[in-house]
């Protein structure tokens, strides 16, 4: 009799484990990763089953005010910030004490009229001017160097070796969506053919980077998020929504935000992990996948203690938000001079 019963008990546990490594499928003969999110719906996930600790860093803002927090990057010892106000910021990564704060308003030489993102590579900061086309290079202390025009309307972009990677807003037949350049903004090639019109965007950031320094790419509102290999893109993870995702057949992003259907938001690639959030029906989840298929959580995240959770980049091993603190109802700062706080979620 006990034999049997252990007999039922293997298979069981057996189904449990096959279950789990069934949600992130190797699809190795295609070279990419299938990861299927179907069950969070009533799921609630709490900080403790993905973070050891949480790094909570005021940033000394004082005397200037912080407007809403468009993007940001970092390295150990610095922090860089940009602002819808026209500001960028340096901070102290370590204490959030501030460094530096530029506002360069204007059409000369070293000026921008709106700034949209940043990104870092090598000890030089670049910031992109959206509405103008213009990117921006800085030292490591925001002190202009050059800049260089576009001539496509880029959404987000990111620093690679011998030059740069952007995310086109208006595709054609001829510029696709993922846009390869030189140094100073030449197209060597362009990825990703796409009809979708953005009318809508419900992130701004398309790009992240991992541990090692490797660029990966989403295209808003895709499932598939590519690797830059340093000549082309290559597909390494596939999301499936099954029934509750959209078609192919929407023409505009407003379309699918419309649908009730899940689509994906923002992303973030880990050596262990694949984090993504994503919208359906007007609520944010989020699917926190181990590669090696040992844990998938998927569901919301647990915010009723005072820290919250909205992620919109990725250092080392910690996912990273920063939030102004106006917009914070639980959370508050310990001096008067914080205008807005960094979290870092550092994961198991």
């Amino acid at each position: 009799m006990n034999y049997i019963l252990y007999i039922i008990l293997f298979l069981f546990m057996n189904l449990i484990l096959s279950c789990k490594r069934n949600n992130v499928k190797d699809n190795s003969g295609q070279g990419f990763t299938v990861v299927t999110i179907n069950n969070y719906h009533d799921k609630t996930i709490p900080f403790s089953e993905f973070s050891t600790r949480i790094d909570t860093i005021e940033l000394q803002t004082n005397p200037y005010f912080m407007g809403e927090i468009l993007d940001f990057c970092m390295s150990d010892s610095l922090l860089y910030v940009i602002d819808m106000n026209g500001a960028a910021w340096i901070f102290k990564t370590s204490s959030g004490n501030l460094v530096k704060r530029i506002h360069r308003i204007g059409h000369g030489r070293g000026e921008y009229t709106s700034i949209q993102a940043v990104t870092s590579k090598d000890s030089l900061v670049y910031l992109l001017d959206g509405s103008s086309g213009l990117v921006l290079e800085h030292d490591f202390m925001l002190n202009y160097k050059r800049s260089f025009h576009l001539n496509f309307p880029a959404v987000d972009f990111i620093k690679v070796n011998n030059g740069f990677l952007f995310c086109n807003l208006a595709t054609t037949s001829d510029m696709h969506r993922l846009i390869y350049t030189d140094n100073f903004g030449k197209i060597e090639n362009s990825y990703i053919p796409s009809d979708l019109e953005l009318d809508m965007l419900y992130a701004m950031k398309t790009f992240t980077a991992d541990e090692n320094g490797n660029a990966f790419f989403l295209e808003p509102f895709s499932n598939d998020i590519y690797r830059w290999t340093g000549k082309e893109p290559q597909l390494v993870f596939h999301t499936d929504y099954g029934k509750n995702g959209y078609s192919n057949s929407a023409k505009k992003s407003s379309e699918i935000t419309k649908s009730g259907k899940a689509f994906n938001a923002t992303f973030f690639v880990f050596k262990d992990y694949l984090i993504n959030s994503f919208f359906q029906e007007d609520v944010r989840y989020y699917s926190l996948n181990k590669l090696d298929g040992s844990s998938h959580l998927q569901g919301l995240i647990d915010t009723t203690e005072c820290i919250p959770f909205y992620p919109t980049g990725q250092y080392k091993d910690g996912l990273i938000g920063i939030y102004n603190v106006s917009d914070l109802c639980k959370w508050k700062p310990k001096k008067d001079s914080c205008d807005a706080a960094l979290f870092i979620f550092h994961l198991k």
